[in-house]
């Protein structure tokens, strides 16, 4: 009986979070053989599916919406993604920062800022890899440093291609402290984030800058800003921060700065300028009348006459 020669059959599947390659091949001179291989195969398949839609229909059963991202293999993706994060995080556990200085060299608040919304990343054939700095990002620098902000510029990338970046951007070091990559910690979605509880500060006197929601933790320090293009010459956000920050600076503010920013995101960066210039205006009335007092100029005068030596 002639037979007649199968091509080979060859299932390889690659688990690329385990690294681990798994082969499954057969060689078969006759049609014949490869009949148990298929019958294998189907029985397989078929069992992944039911196993999968038991999996689904539990979910359904207790309550909870039925979504693509349900059943066996999501359930067992996010149990290894939790394992590997729960691992890194804990090889990662030290202090961002050192302990602060102490009084009357302690800055009361700490400003994380991310570099993403300070500058803009482009690429072109013609100029390759660039970088553009956010329109005031010096003086906005220059002028939280000259109050009572610690900033901390925190990147996404790693400090052996971005750490000269970042001196370029800071080259006054007006912030002090700069962290990357290798600060981050991973979320239970296997995302690298910047978890602001490692900081060694206290969350009450933190408040977080950044272009993605998802980039920060907890999301109560996080005030959310436009990620800058590089194409707004006019771009004022930066600016348009100050007086919120002023506002909290000279205010002295002794309470928990996630209220401020929870102001921040309800009114936005009109009102808290329409603020400072509301109190400014009432702090020079207040001068001009303190001027207008007879019984200060009086002693004023006498003042005078008394270091003139009794001449007026």
């Amino acid at each position: 009986m002639k037979e007649v020669r199968a091509t080979t059959t060859r299932l390889s599947h690659t688990n690329t979070s385990l690294g681990n390659r798994l082969h499954f091949s057969t060689q078969s001179t006759s049609t014949r053989s490869t009949v148990p291989v298929l019958i294998a195969v189907t029985c397989a398949g078929t069992a992944a599916i039911f196993i999968t839609k038991s999996s689904w229909e539990k979910v359904h059963a207790e309550g909870e919406p039925q979504t693509e991202e349900e059943g066996f293999f999501s359930g067992l993706y996010k149990k290894l993604t939790g394992s590997v994060s729960e691992a890194f995080n804990t090889a990662n556990d030290a202090p961002l920062l050192p302990d602060q200085d102490p009084p009357p060299y302690t800055k009361a608040y700490t400003l994380v800022i991310s570099d993403d919304a300070l500058l803009a990343r482009s690429y072109s054939l013609k100029e390759g890899f660039a970088t553009k700095k956010r329109p005031g990002v010096e003086f906005f620098l220059a002028s939280l440093a000259a109050m009572d902000y610690e900033i901390v510029i925190f990147s996404l990338q790693g400090i052996q291609t971005y750490g000269q970046m970042i001196e370029k951007l800071d080259p006054n070091h007006h912030a002090p402290h700069r962290l990357f990559l290798d600060a981050t910690v991973l979320n239970s979605s296997g995302k690298q984030v910047k978890d602001l509880s490692r900081l060694n500060r206290d969350l009450k006197k933190v408040i977080a800058i950044d272009v993605d929601k998802e980039a920060v933790v907890p999301v109560e320090n996080l005030i959310i800003i436009p990620k800058y293009s590089g194409k707004e010459s006019k771009d004022t956000v930066l600016l348009d921060m100050l007086p919120f920050f002023r506002l909290i600076a000279h205010g002295k503010h002794d309470g928990d700065l996630r209220t401020w920013v929870k102001k921040w995101h309800e009114h936005g960066p009109k009102h808290f300028k329409e603020t400072l210039e509301e109190a400014v205006r009432r702090a020079r009335e207040k001068q001009d009348d303190g001027r207008k007092d007879p019984k200060r100029e009086e002693e004023e005068v006498s003042a005078r006459s008394f270091w003139r030596g009794g001449r007026k």
